[in-house]
């Protein structure tokens, strides 16, 4: 039996995901599809905050925080799994040299260090994709964003009903 908090209502679910594929579904490019998704997941890092903190607006606003500190204030929210947390840490990684790199490309071993800590998700993603680095990146960040706006999306739920309170339930 589920609580009347899990996002257990599979049009959230899918709603959540359909906001990032309306963000980055068509996109062609890797090195672009990194960009765009590394901004759709800090929006939802963002949204966590907000969620975790009774003021969370403004430690956005005020404080200016890059993508690795949003990261760490989230990972001590203990709210994303870790596989979650290294893959975002990793994919930061990687859209840092995506910035600041001339004619940077993404190769396999960019997917697989994103990949990587999602665990068999990744496995059967790469075993499915082959040698097709934009294939396997798009799945990769399809896997992550359908995690990520799961998390979210029940971090807002639980701050709704706990007055910005996160609890330990995780969601199913």
């Amino acid at each position: 039996m589920s609580s009347k908090s899990e996002p257990s209502d599979m049009n959230d679910k899918l709603r959540e995901f359909a906001e990032y594929t309306s963000a980055c579904g068509n996109i062609a490019d890797s090195v672009l599809l990194v960009l765009r998704a590394h901004l759709y997941f800090e929006y939802m890092l963002e949204r966590v905050i907000t969620a975790g903190l009774k003021r969370g607006d403004r430690f956005i606003e005020n404080g200016r925080p890059t993508f690795a500190q949003k990261l760490a204030l989230v990972s001590a929210f203990d709210k994303l799994n870790d596989s979650f947390i290294t893959a975002l840490r990793n994919m930061n990684k990687v859209r840092n040299k995506c910035a600041h790199e001339r004619n940077k490309e993404i190769g396999i071993a960019d997917v697989e260090l994103i990949g990587r800590p999602l665990g068999n998700v990744f496995t059967e993603i790469r075993k499915d994709c082959h040698d097709d680095v934009h294939a396997c990146l798009k799945r990769t960040l399809d896997a992550l964003a359908g995690g990520i706006g799961a998390h979210t999306h029940y971090s807002e739920l639980q701050s709704k009903s706990t007055g910005n309170q996160l609890s330990s339930i995780q969601p199913t």
